[in-house]
């Protein structure tokens, strides 16, 4: 069987692994709990995002910045390769697995 994704999404992925300067962390849930957490957690990033305190990444010839990504039952985070951003999204992902216990 084979995924078919659309343009825009593939060009995110290649844009992650075709630049040196980018982390990703892949969490997933197999159970239905991630569905209702998954929305605290989009708001969540778009806050942090926002006030700078993680830094996404730009997509090359589109510009689009990009954290996170989520598809099916897992969390796809995308980010400057800096120890400030790998702290932060540490202390974020503290943050829920906390919550979820």
């Amino acid at each position: 069987m084979q995924i078919e994704y659309e343009d825009k999404w593939r060009g995110w992925i290649k844009g992650c692994l075709s630049s040196a300067m980018a982390l990703v962390l892949s969490n997933g849930s197999p159970t239905n709990e991630f569905i209702m957490e998954k929305e605290g957690l989009n708001i969540a990033m778009k806050t942090i995002c926002e006030k700078g305190v993680f830094q996404r990444v730009k997509i090359p010839h589109t510009n689009d910045l990009v954290s996170y990504l989520f598809y099916a039952n897992d969390a796809f985070f995308v980010g400057e390769w800096s120890k400030n951003n790998i702290r932060n999204l540490a202390r974020i992902n503290r943050c829920f697995m906390y919550h979820w216990d």
